[in-house]
């Protein structure tokens, strides 16, 4: 008999879950959009993380993420082919690295035929946040059946490699009813121009601290989030990029 798993982007999603909505949830508890993701095989890539993490965040301790991190990925091997499978994803570059790491995750365990994808609609395409229970049951039943799993996976194997050529071929490929992906794909090339230039979002950030002074970081925080949210970026990520520009003006 087949089962229902639900594959959470965070833990605030969790907190909002609605009550009728059945089914085993799993939280990817990860931020691959920062720090090292090419490793030969998962256990380095893990260790990896858990190391940036602790060192780079002071978000988590080692053991922490093997608990509350690891834990979570390892759950979805107990997911089992004929089984349903709905991935809870923003738009966001944040959101979207995380996903295509858990499709190519999926993909190591098992064939899939029934993978979901459930993701804001235009009211809010960043955030999930902003929906009540109701309107989360509402998307949930707007799912759309994603056939293209492949794909994403092959957009993880670039990403890891930084091999922007790669993702935008991939992202073409894709039908429209995923240019979400393609979105994505071009918020990342511009977050890493070549050459010595500073991408996007440190270029905003630099002109928001220019404006506002490096004291209120809430303010900062509160602009960035306004003029980039197709990052979704939280705030230890910009907070990170900040002390980064302030040690950066120091340096010089």
């Amino acid at each position: 008999m087949s089962k229902t798993f639900h594959i959470l982007n965070g833990d605030a999603l969790l907190q909002q879950w609605p009550p009728g909505l059945s089914g085993e949830k799993i939280v990817c508890r990860e931020c691959f959009i920062d720090g090292p993701v090419k490793a030969t095989h998962l256990e380095q890539l893990f260790e990896q993380r858990a190391r940036f993490l602790a060192t780079s965040y002071e978000a988590c301790t080692l053991e922490e993420y093997r608990d509350n991190s690891i834990m979570e990925f390892a759950k979805m091997q107990q997911i089992q082919p004929e089984d349903r499978v709905n991935l809870w994803f923003e738009d966001d570059l944040f959101c979207q690295i995380n996903s295509w790491f858990v499709v190519w995750y999926l993909c190591q365990q098992n064939s899939f035929e029934h993978v979901y994808m459930v993701r804001p609609d235009k009211r809010s395409p960043y955030g999930f946040h902003a929906y009540s229970k109701e309107e989360l049951m509402e998307l949930y039943t707007q799912r759309r059946l994603v056939c293209e799993l492949s794909t994403l996976a092959e957009c993880w194997v670039a990403y890891s490699h930084a091999d922007q050529k790669k993702l935008q071929q991939l992202a073409l490929t894709l039908p429209s009813a995923m240019d979400y992906v393609k979105s994505a794909v071009e918020a990342y090339i511009e977050m890493h121009p070549e050459g010595d230039q500073l991408g996007r979002p440190q270029t905003v950030l630099k002109e928001i601290i220019a404006q506002k002074g490096v004291k209120d970081f809430g303010a900062i925080f509160r602009s960035f989030q306004k003029a980039l949210p197709q990052y979704g970026f939280g705030d230890l990520q910009v907070k990170k990029m900040v002390d980064e520009q302030i040690n950066e003006e120091l340096r010089r």
